[in-house]
């Protein structure tokens, strides 16, 4: 054998060799064009944040991970996060926009528009709880159905109170049924029907609560646990009928 049939061995292995490091730089040149595509789509998606979403770098099986890109996406997530929950670090939620919980199968997204909180389930009774908010203690709290609400806790009896703020006033503006008994409490001058009333005496004029000849209206009212059920009038002989009739509030207990 001559020298260079000895060689030839040697020169096809380098060949091969050659061609196969051209390969990797090939396929590495390729993988470098597409991280640069997903960076520029990256940046071009921060930049046109309201009209696009902006992407996370992709990675390919048994390709090296750049670090910048792997930090990019960490970012991207965690901008994400505060964009939905507040400044991440922070023990408080911070929700600046609307907010949809749904947890039936009946998706609730189109009757959320215009609203800062929709929540929805699949519950089978009115007063099954849909939310309850309890105090610290767990043992008290009010709970909402889908068409009701109730006091709820550890007690196996709880009061439910409707209170308006300051001297508010709370309004049913629906017609009321009550069907368990009624309890008034205090039906003082201050509050009670005769605080703004006037009554038209036999000759039409009126007479403010409290002016004479009618005597004090205050001393007209109901105690309490009563409400005002019918009047009566009298008129004594000898009476002027014009001025001088007597009239007096009939009281039922509740």
């Amino acid at each position: 054998m001559t020298e260079p049939d000895a060689l030839q061995p040697l020169i096809d292995e380098l060949a091969t060799l050659r061609n196969r490091v051209a390969e990797l730089e090939s396929a590495e040149a390729g993988r470098a064009r597409r991280r640069m595509r997903l960076r520029g789509v990256l940046l071009l998606s921060l930049v046109v944040g309201t009209t696009a979403f902006a992407q996370l770098v992709s990675f390919q099986p048994n390709a090296p991970a750049i670090a910048a890109d792997v930090n990019g996406n960490f970012t991207q997530l965690k901008t994400w996060l505060e964009q939905k929950v507040g400044a991440a670090g922070s023990a408080n939620v911070a929700i600046t926009a609307a907010t949809r919980i749904q947890t039936g199968t009946t998706s609730n997204a189109a009757l959320s528009t215009g609203k800062a909180l929709l929540v929805t389930a699949n519950t089978g009774a009115p007063a099954v709880p849909i939310a309850e908010f309890r105090h610290d203690n767990q043992t008290q709290g009010v709970g909402i159905g889908y068409n009701t609400i109730y006091a709820t806790g550890t007690a196996a009896n709880q009061d439910l109170n409707l209170a308006a703020r300051g001297t508010g006033l709370l309004f049913l503006q629906s017609p009321t049924t009550i069907t368990g008994d009624l309890v008034v409490t205090s039906n003082t001058s201050t509050g009670s029907w005769l605080a703004s009333t006037t009554r038209v005496p036999a000759n039409g004029g009126t007479l403010a609560p409290g002016s004479a000849p009618n005597g004090n209206w205050t001393t007209l009212e109901c105690s309490p646990g009563q409400y005002v059920c019918g009047l009566t009038f009298t008129h004594p002989a000898g009476q002027d009928g014009a001025f001088q009739e007597s009239f007096s509030i009939r009281c039922c207990t509740l």
